[in-house]
């Protein structure tokens, strides 16, 4: 069982650790250990973001999360899980569109795929030769940039794609 985060546990270790610091200050009658100890804390805090900054920033090289306990400890696990799952997902979804692509280039029609906004995101050979796409320079670019005639302009303005579109190729 994944333990939980508890703001009860963690203020009262916070409590304990003022609790030991302002005795040590009322018997030594100066506040330094009181300081010390919210220092001390501050920087406990500065060094597991830090630890994390550098873990995260480098996943999934390092694919383990640094070792720490407490609410640190409880973080850095779900957090870890949250990124393996993550990293699943991804990998699935690149099996996914390469198996697409694959499929799509093994078809004599042209094919375009386009994003939400209106710009390539993938096409077979057929519609390269079609329409003159070329691969590096013309991925991400706006379709509408790319295929010019005023027809297909408008056909793809009013998206009412129920009827088919004849244009010449270049």
């Amino acid at each position: 069982m994944t333990p939980t985060f508890s703001l009860v546990r963690e203020l009262a270790r916070i409590g304990l650790w003022l609790l030991v610091a302002g005795g040590l200050s009322w018997y030594w009658d100066t506040l330094w250990p009181l300081v010390l100890a919210l220092v001390a804390y501050v920087l406990y805090n500065t060094l597991q973001l830090t630890r994390m900054n550098h873990w995260v920033s480098s996943y999934p090289s390092a694919w383990g999360p640094p070792e720490a306990k407490g609410s640190w400890g409880i973080m850095y696990d779900h957090l870890y899980k949250l990124l393996r799952e993550e990293h699943v997902a991804r990998n699935d979804l690149l099996e996914v569109l390469k198996r697409t692509e694959s499929s799509m280039s093994a078809l004599r029609d042209g094919v375009v795929v386009l994003d939400r906004r209106g710009h390539l995101e993938t096409w077979n050979r057929a519609a390269a030769l079609l329409l003159g796409f070329r691969v590096a320079s013309d991925a991400r670019q706006p379709f509408t940039d790319l295929v010019r005639h005023p027809n297909m302009v408008r056909y793809f303005q009013e998206q009412n794609f129920a009827d088919p579109l004849t244009i010449p190729s270049p």
